[in-house]
């Protein structure tokens, strides 16, 4: 059944009223000074920014052999310690991230060695070139075309 009163601009309450009234818990009399404790309750939280607690080491997402480390000290934090279960999660996601980014380079660099071979196999001509990181490789086409005997 739905409460029977009317909101501020005269339109029907289309909420349900309470068991045993037939009005919801907005419009009830006796339910007011309930409803207020409970609405004073609701805004009362702390909204104080919450932060990790400082780890004993560097952390370093660009490092994917680390994160294991990262992810052990935080659920040691949730389990022990009683660190904040949203932080935690929030910080797993991050490395989650991070470790999906590792692993999309790797792929990509492999599949650019593996072209690289198709290329040199296929005999066209194909330098390899350093990435500015030095750390993956990527490969560039000679333009002079293979070289016969």
């Amino acid at each position: 059944m739905k409460c029977t009163s009317k909101t501020q601009d005269g339109q029907p309450c289309r909420t349900h009223a309470r068991a045993g009234s037939e009005f919801c818990i907005f419009h009830d009399t006796s339910y007011a000074s309930q409803r207020r404790a409970a609405q004073s309750r609701g805004g009362s939280k702390s909204s104080q920014l919450k932060v990790m607690p400082t780890p004993p080491f560097e952390i370093d997402l660009d490092d994917p052999r680390r994160i294991p480390k990262l992810m052990t000290f935080l659920a040691n934090g949730v389990i022990r310690e009683g660190m904040d279960a949203k932080i935690a999660y929030a910080v797993c996601y991050l490395a989650d991230c991070a470790m999906r980014a590792h692993k999309a380079g790797e792929l990509t660099e492999r599949v650019e060695q593996l072209e690289f071979l198709q290329r040199v196999e296929d005999g066209e001509h194909a330098t390899r070139i350093s990435s500015p990181t030095g750390s993956s490789t990527q490969f560039e086409d000679d333009e002079e075309g293979p070289t016969g005997p």
